[in-house]
This record gives C-alpha cells, structure tokens and sequence, in this order.
C-alpha cells in the first residue's frame, strides 16, 4: 500500500539527504587525496570556496562595495607602523590578513647556512643575500655546524637537515621573521649528502650516507611533519628505486624528483637517472633523464620550468645549465655559466637564477687538505627572459657545500 503524498515527499527527502552526505564524503575524500599528491594547496582551496561564498552573499543582498583597505590607509604607512611597535611577528600576522598588506611588504631573500669555509672550516653561519640592493647579511647562527647538510622551505621557513662530520640525524628550522633556529624532532636516521624537498605541507628527505661506516649511499626517505606535536613527527617513505648521494631533490608539478648523484661516494660514477615520488600511490617511479650524468649539482623550480646546473662528472666540474620542460617532457639545454662549480646553492627569485658560491675543483671539498682557493665567493644570476647570465654581489668570504634557498618574507 502506498503512503500518502506527505510521506512519500519525505521519503524522497531521506534519500536525498542520503545521497548529499554520500557526496560531501566523496568530495572530501577527493580534496584529502589531491592534497596529499600536492596537486591541491588546502590553504588556497580554502580561501577561495570563502570568496565564492561571499560573493554569493553579496548577490544575494545586493550589497556592493569599493572601498578597500589602500583607499583607507596607506599599506605601506600601517606596515611600517605595525613593525616599528610591534615588531617582526605582528607585522607576519597582519600580512596574512591582507594582500595589500603582503604587496607592500614582500621580500624575496635568498638564505644561505652552513658549509665550509677556508681551511676546511665546517661552518654555523646564516647569511642572507637581498636581491633588491645586492647586500649580504649575517644572521643568527645555526645551532650546530653542518656540511654535506640540505634544505628545504616549508610555510615560509627554512628547514635545514642532517649533515656534519657525524653524520646527523638532528633537524633545525629558522623562522625569517624572528631570527631565530629552533630544534625540531631528528630524523630517524643521520645522514649527509642526502637531498630534501618541501611537498603539500610536508618535508621529505631521501638518499645519502646513513653513516654505517662505509662511504655508500642508501635508498631511504622519510617525511616529516611540522604540525604534529610540539616538535613535529617523522614517518618512512617507501625506499627510492636506486641509491643516491650527492644528488638534489625539488617538488615539481605536485611530486618530489630526485636528480642525478651517484651510488658510490668514493667512486666517480655519476648518474644521470631521475625519479619521482607519486604521493597519493606512495611509489617511485623512472623520469625523463638528465642531459647528462652529473653529481654534487644544484636544482630548483621557476616559472614552471625545473633548472638544474653544475655539478661533477669524470673528475671535471661542470658548467653547463639545463632545464625540464614538462609540456614538451624534454630537458632543454642553457647557456653555460661563467664559471664551472659544484657543491653550490641555487634559487629562483623575480624570474632570475641565482647561482651562489661552491667549488671549481674535483675533490671532496669537505676534506680539511682542499685548497681554499678552489672554493667560490662568486654569484651569478641567468635571467630566464633574455637567457644571459649575468655577475651579482660575491659572498662575504668563500664557501661550499653549503645549503640555502629563497623565502618571500
């Protein structure tokens, strides 16, 4: 017997409530999975279904308005104000309040820790280099000193991992807008020469010596979240497809890649292999190969190009540039540098290249008996819209196997 029209009505309510919570359950689902493969930023996903939302309200009402926070204040005046009474930390938050705010504000630095210096000094010091006026600047060190060390940005700061003589699994974090190095949870393993990449609001470290006594490189990674707990947790990744030391590590259209290096530190057989990590499978999987093989090279990501250049192949440092095109999936060569290098660090700021410090001599350059004269001060930057490189504000002394990249703050 059929019900009577009201209840059929509210059966018919039932089941699209069903089929609605069925839905929400999908496309939460599905924004959980395109966060994890980093193809999907939360944050942005976020800030964007607020403004749909509130342009709707706005329809609705049929309220409309102008004004905006520039045609009440002056951005740059209210910042300046902010910073000079309330300091670093209140103006960060006030930056997040507002794009306006974040134009006036924004600078885009390159930071640089660690590495040797003359004489073989394994080195604590931060430096940061300020593109707009071509000043170095010295910064709170390090807690400890590290060589053969990596970084990665992560939430607009820098995170430096492993390392030093001792092969360390320590992990530290500098925070711009404080000047200040904390602590964070180690690593599970001590690593050097290893390679770490920032990917959907985490921090991925894989490859290098894991100090078992021999000079041989490792297959594992791990990922570290900053969000859990005071200090942060790690957890194992799945193991990469080949060895590697010496090699670089970048996030790059929502995976980490791992480029180049070699398997062997003491034995010069460079690779020319490169592999990425699907997030959402948790596999690893074979990638287009470098031009050539090549270790102890430096990598980063502009304008949706990855940019690879230097390194050390069959005892001779390298000068040469490329760069991996993914619409065309071809690696596309450069004009070489100025000056050959390895050991370096490169970062990407306005659409320029900047190429600081490293080695021009095929040695071990963490090795006390290296000649200071081999290490670089130099700096270059290759403008990616003219394809020239260009000579830029030299470090204050000499440096290697440093590790740094750049932050906007």
């Amino acid at each position: 017997m059929q019900g009577s029209p009201l209840q059929c009505i509210g059966q018919q309510i039932n089941r699209l409530a069903c089929q609605h919570r069925a839905l929400q359950q999908e496309v939460l689902t599905l924004r959980h999975c395109l966060a994890d493969s980093g193809v999907l930023c939360p944050t942005n996903f976020l800030t964007k279904l607020h403004r749909l939302k509130f342009n709707q309200v706005k329809q609705t009402s049929q309220w409309s308005s102008n004004v905006r926070l520039e045609n009440v204040c002056a951005p740059s005046e209210l910042a300046s104000f902010v910073s000079e009474h309330g300091g670093t930390e209140a103006l960060h938050a006030l930056r997040c309040t507002s794009k306006a705010i974040q134009q006036a504000t924004t600078n885009v630095a390159i930071y640089l820790c660690g590495g040797t210096g003359d004489g073989g000094a394994m080195l604590k010091s931060t430096l940061r280099f300020d593109p707009s006026n071509g000043v170095w600047t010295e910064l709170q060190p390090m807690h400890i000193r590290r060589a053969g060390h990596a970084a990665a940005i992560l939430a607009r700061q820098l995170y430096v991992s492993g390392g030093s003589s001792q092969y360390s699994c320590t992990l530290e974090r500098y925070t711009p807008w404080t000047n200040k190095w904390e602590a964070m949870r180690s690593m599970h393993k001590g690593r050097v020469c290893h390679a770490a990449a920032a990917v959907s609001n985490r921090l991925c470290v894989c490859g290098g010596e894991e100090g078992m006594g021999v000079r041989i490189a490792c297959t594992s990674a791990e990922m570290f979240d900053p969000t859990a707990g005071k200090h942060g947790t790690w957890e194992a990744l799945p193991p990469m497809l080949e060895p590697r030391c010496l090699h670089v590590a970048v996030t790059f259209c929502g995976r980490m890649f791992a480029l180049g290096g070699k398997a062997y530190f003491s034995l010069n057989l460079p690779l020319s292999s490169v592999e990425s990590l699907n997030f959402s499978s948790r596999t690893w999987v074979q990638s287009v190969p470098l031009p050539a093989p090549q270790y102890a090279l430096a990598a980063t990501v502009m304008h949706g190009y990855l940019y690879v250049c230097g390194g050390e192949a069959n005892h001779k440092v390298l000068a040469t540039a490329a760069r991996f095109n993914p619409a065309k999936n071809v690696w596309e060569r450069l004009p070489h540098m100025p000056e050959p290098r390895k050991d370096h660090i490169v970062a990407a700021v306005s659409g320029q290249l900047y190429v600081v410090g490293g080695a021009s001599m095929s040695n071990d350059p963490s090795s006390v008996s290296y000649p200071d004269a081999y290490r670089l001060d130099s700096a270059y930057r290759f403008d990616a819209g003219t394809f020239k490189w260009r000579s830029c504000k030299s470090l204050p002394a000499r440096r290697s196997v440093a590790a740094g990249s750049s932050i906007a703050v």
